[in-house]
């Protein structure tokens, strides 16, 4: 990727390969920051050659860790790659990391510019009250009624309420692989799946 001799993210793409990068925010912090700006430099210009290319094979570029390639770059590429049928997946731990990798306004901008979610645990209230909000609400019919004693009257009301479709409790208490999926492009919720996952015992 540093020499003209290297593979680039164009090239693997035209050759259905994989490039897999590895990079360590623990041990090398400012290193690992750098170099995620340097592949986000040169996915933008795959993504620009695809265009001239016309290639019409759908690729991925996927983002674990994002706050390591946290940047308006980033955002730049995820807004402008679908248009070369690209689809960026990006992932983090919580809501919260978008907010510390730069500030309030990335974390919105990222939200507006994915149309598919999965939510797994989140431990905080914030955090999993934020995800129920995207996911949104429903209208429900609230019933109330009135009590003499211990004894139902045939007193009592109907009123028109917006609850959440998918509680922050729910949220909270997801266990192992379990998560709440929203598909805004085809419109569609699943708020109970389980994903299996392979537990190497990390």
């Amino acid at each position: 990727i540093f020499n003209d001799n290297g593979i680039d993210i164009y090239g693997a793409l035209q050759e259905k390969s994989i490039i897999l990068f590895v990079l360590n925010p623990l041990l090398y912090p400012e290193t690992s920051t750098n170099l995620g700006r340097l592949i986000l430099i040169d996915a933008k210009k795959a993504v620009s050659q695809l265009f001239q290319g016309h290639v019409k094979n759908r690729n991925f570029f996927i983002f674990d860790e994002l706050n390591v390639y946290a940047s308006r770059t980033l955002l730049d590429l995820v807004n402008k790659s679908r248009s070369a049928n690209v689809t960026c997946l990006l992932a983090c731990q919580s809501i919260s990391d978008l907010v510390s990798a730069i500030d309030e306004d990335f974390k919105n901008q990222v939200i507006e510019n994915c149309n598919n979610f999965i939510f797994m645990r989140q431990n905080t209230s914030k955090n999993a009250e934020e995800c129920a909000e995207i996911i949104g609400t429903q209208e429900k019919i609230q019933m109330t009624y009135q009590m003499d004693e211990h004894t139902s009257t045939d007193k009592g009301s109907a009123r028109r309420v917006r609850e959440f479709i998918v509680h922050p409790d729910t949220i909270k208490n997801f266990g192992l692989g379990e998560c709440a999926y929203l598909s805004k492009d085809s419109h569609t919720l699943e708020s109970y799946v389980k994903i299996h996952l392979l537990n190497k015992g990390a």
